[in-house]
């Protein structure tokens, strides 16, 4: 008997923050959820769901590039799908979730709309690739044009992953033979390919509900989520250590240094953190940037390191 969706959790560690984040597509799936983990570096303890486990030499033995070999399982995003085709046979689609990524709309609704619409894949912000995105010219040699989208929340027909997977295999042998010189990303090749053979329909997520509120930078504080009434999808959601790295990711010295203006955007969330965190964040960013000046001031102000 087939079953019509399932529901994906896809992570690489497993924490007291990464529990609540299943735990909250589990309170808008009917279906169990079932965590997809990386467990490429180790083994993850997943309190009490069911797990698919993935590793890099595993997908390596299927005959699948693993490329690049530091991140593969990061960059080819779209090997879960894989799995769950092994695993899952009688899945019809997948909803496969991020562990930084909230969905409120109930998986049964969104579903029915896909499957109502003869969509075979959902994901964020589907579009023509811009020439400065990048990935466009890492891609060109292999798509005409160029199709991008974003991962952390996506639904796909099993059909669909069946047709990927072969391209995948594919491309690996034209990969290892020198055919292909530069390896697919996920974000590209997932929409590019399914774009091409215009066999498999495929719709943005704000097609299906509010995405509004997922991004690629500028992360969400977990614990402001509950408070945020607009939104079906939000990406990324994020807690202390990891809200603070992700605040100040590709930040210069001059934004970092609006820490110390009361009222500024950066002082207003870092605020709201551990003040541990905080110094630890900063002082490492003010550090790497060996400015002297800005880390006595942080000392001045929230203390020495321990």
């Amino acid at each position: 008997m087939t079953r019509r969706y399932g529901v994906y959790f896809r992570t690489h560690f497993w924490d007291d923050y990464v529990a609540r984040m299943a735990a909250r597509l589990q309170a808008v799936s009917s279906e169990p959820v079932v965590v997809v983990a990386d467990e490429t570096a180790n083994a993850i303890a997943v309190d009490g769901y069911r797990k698919i486990s993935c590793t890099a030499d595993e997908f390596a033995s299927w005959g699948l590039c693993v490329e690049p070999r530091d991140e593969a399982l990061w960059y080819n995003g779209d090997y879960a799908y894989y799995k769950i085709l092994r695993e899952d046979t009688d899945v019809r689609y997948y909803v496969v979730v991020e562990y930084d990524a909230v969905m409120r709309k109930a998986a049964d609704e969104v579903i029915d709309l896909v499957a109502a619409s003869g969509i075979d894949f959902v994901a964020h912000d589907v579009r023509l690739a811009e020439p400065n995105w990048d990935w466009t010219d890492h891609h060109r040699s292999l798509y005409d044009p160029v199709v991008a989208c974003l991962f952390p929340i996506t639904v796909i027909s099993s059909v669909a992953a069946a047709f990927l997977f072969a391209r995948r295999l594919e491309l690996s042998r034209a990969f290892r033979s020198g055919e292909v010189m530069n390896w697919p990303f996920c974000e590209a090749f997932v929409p590019s390919e399914l774009a091409r053979t215009r066999r498999f329909p495929g719709a943005k997520l704000a097609d299906i509900g509010n995405a509004d509120h997922v991004r690629f930078l500028q992360p969400f504080l977990e614990t402001d989520i509950d408070e945020t009434a607009e939104g079906d999808f939000l990406h990324p959601v994020l807690s202390g250590e990891r809200y603070a790295r992700s605040r100040i990711r590709l930040a210069d010295g001059a934004i970092l240094r609006t820490y110390f203006e009361p009222g500024s955007d950066l002082r207003r969330d870092l605020d709201r953190l551990d003040t541990a965190v905080v110094r630890t964040v900063l002082g490492e960013a003010f550090a790497a940037q060996a400015d002297e000046r800005s880390l006595a001031r942080l000392a001045d102000e929230l203390g020495p390191d321990a």
